[in-house]
């Protein structure tokens, strides 16, 4: 694929750095009830199994409000241990397991660059007299325009491991979406903390917020080079939001005439599985325990039978399959963030058939909803649809989205689904046909919505960016090395060179540059969807201005 874009430098200069059992029919409400709905379609797939439980209520993330001109905190971050010391993922207890996770950068490991054990990571927040407890997805930060985050980091990772941390646990703080500083301990990913000899263990962040920083959802992680993928994937992650999804729209917000409920959803994609001691999979018995992302297979190639614990989980605020309930006709505000370190999701909503599909208005992408242009789209289980790798419903690791819904008017249960496998392509199932997978359950009931479904007008958009003279035009090509070759850290390249391996791009504040990227799959460095990612460029925005050499029209996106 061939994307270009356009970008207009602002303030900042730009840091480019930077399963499945069937249990057909049976849903376990929140209530405790059992409710029977009709057989899910062949296609579809409920996750879980006799000791992953399914149909809990979902899990609501709490939330740390600024006071004042500030948001101020303390966030120790910890790791689970491998008998004691557990963390919480969603509704479930876990812990370390001895299976190693690809390290390079540990050079004290044995074998050389391979972390021994893969663990769950979280943040341990206390606010305002108030302490949260270490879990994933951590509390969601709140703040408005103008507003400074204000957090004291501590870093104990290494406490309920037992072993040094030398690199192993070097790591940082970063907000992903901020239009902010990325100097001195603003949203700088270069300091860094751990508990090695002779270094410091704690760090103080401040990230002040321009007055014009856009409304919208945002997310916070760790972003150390080399290291983001085994913390990210362990749970250090969390929504970082600034005013109001619904700003542009203040009659749906919380004490306007029509308010709407929102709810806040974290997607990530684990191998989170029951264990011995030594992390070996041990069904029925035997403690939870995050296992490592890779080497049995991605969720395309494991729809059968008899692999439930072969599999990753694809969970919503960390619970697998929760319930989320609504009244017939109401109309709901989603925001979804894709927090994990792997996984993709193409979203759909119907029933167990795979019909009645739900409406919605797709609101706002990545956080920004300034100059929003609100799409209707049915979420329609349509395979065109699915595998449409541009679809407004396709969310990538970093990507979020928010969207209103609407239940129908027929109660019932259905269901959030996704028709995308992991990272790099749609799902297919053993039949070689579209595949779906069952991210939560949606029972509505109770009394009807009879108001009208609210209504979104959009702002005046503004296309001058499409018609801006270009000042410098740049080309970059993704690709990975060839089988067999080194993978990490150099086995990544652009234009054929590791990341700091080559001359980083100077640019200028107020020009307008274009750039065409390509994901290389020919050649002698070909990248046969092994890393599909999105793009994004931090502390500002940009525009898509053709796609495989097809140009954009903006008016009809």
């Amino acid at each position: 694929m061939v994307l270009e874009y356009l970008v207009r430098q602002h303030e900042w200069p730009i840091n480019s750095v930077g399963r499945w059992g069937l249990l057909a029919g049976m849903i376990l409400l929140a209530d405790g009830q059992t409710a029977w709905a009709e057989a899910l379609a062949p296609n579809l797939y409920l996750q879980g199994s006799q000791n992953l439980i399914s149909g809990q209520p979902l899990r609501e993330t709490p939330v740390i409000h600024g006071k004042g001109g500030t948001l101020r905190a303390k966030a120790d971050m910890v790791s689970a241990g491998f008998s004691g010391s557990p963390l919480s993922y969603g509704d479930e207890t876990v812990y370390a397991s001895r299976t190693p996770f690809p390290n390079v950068s540990q050079s004290q490991s044995t074998p050389p660059g391979v972390q021994t054990f893969t663990s769950p990571y979280a943040y341990r927040f206390s606010a305002y007299g108030k302490d949260y407890a270490a879990a994933y997805p951590a509390p969601m930060l709140a703040l408005k325009p103008g507003q400074k985050l204000d957090v004291d980091i501590t870093n104990r990772l290494a406490e309920n491991i037992g072993v040094p941390s030398d690199s192993l646990y070097e790591t940082n703080f970063h907000t992903h979406g901020f239009h902010v500083s990325p100097l001195s301990m603003a949203d700088n990913i270069y300091p860094t903390i751990n508990d090695a000899t002779g270094t410091s263990n704690a760090m103080r962040v401040r990230i002040p917020l321009p007055d014009d920083q856009p409304s919208g959802i945002n997310w916070y992680h760790v972003h150390h080079h080399e290291q983001t993928n085994p913390q990210v994937y362990g749970g250090l992650a969390g929504f970082i939001t600034v005013g109001d999804p619904l700003d542009p729209w203040p009659r749906y917000k919380p004490g306007g005439p029509r308010a709407l409920k929102q709810l806040y959803l974290a997607l990530s994609e684990v191998n989170l599985q029951k264990t011995d001691e030594a992390g070996h999979l041990a069904e029925p018995t035997g403690l939870t325990r995050l296992l490592p992302y890779g080497g049995t297979g991605s969720v395309t190639q494991n729809l059968g039978a008899g692999k439930i614990q072969a599999n990753w989980q694809k969970r919503v605020n960390g619970q697998l399959n929760p319930v989320l309930r609504l009244r017939p006709g109401e109309t709901q505000v989603w925001n979804l963030a894709a927090t994990g370190a792997f996984g993709g999701y193409n979203l759909a909503i119907t029933d167990g058939q795979l019909q009645q599909a739900w409406q919605a208005t797709l609101l706002t992408l990545d956080g920004n909803a300034s100059g929003s242009k609100p799409l209707a789209i049915p979420l329609s289980a349509d395979p065109s649809r699915m595998q449409d790798r541009v679809a407004n419903t396709l969310i990538m690791s970093g990507n979020r989205l928010t969207m209103a819904v609407t239940a129908p008017s027929e109660p019932g249960i259905y269901y959030l689904i996704d028709g995308w496998g992991g990272d790099n392509d749609y799902l297919v199932d053993t039949n070689n046909q579209q595949g779906f997978i069952i991210l939560a359950t949606l029972e509505v009931s109770g009394k009807p919505e009879h108001r009208a479904v609210p209504t979104f007008v959009a702002d005046t958009p503004d296309y001058s960016l499409f018609n801006a003279p270009v000042d410098k035009r740049r080309r970059f090509e993704f690709s990975i090395k060839p089988s067999g070759a080194k993978q990490n850290p150099d086995g990544f390249l652009i234009n054929g060179q590791p990341f700091g391996s080559a001359t980083m791009p100077q640019l200028q504040i107020g020009t307008v540059e274009e750039w065409t990227l390509v994901n290389v799959t020919t050649g002698t460095a070909p990248n046969t969807k092994q890393a599909n990612h999105p793009f994004h460029i931090h502390q500002g925005n940009f525009i898509v201005n053709a796609i495989n050499d097809v140009p954009v029209d903006p008016r009809f996106c």
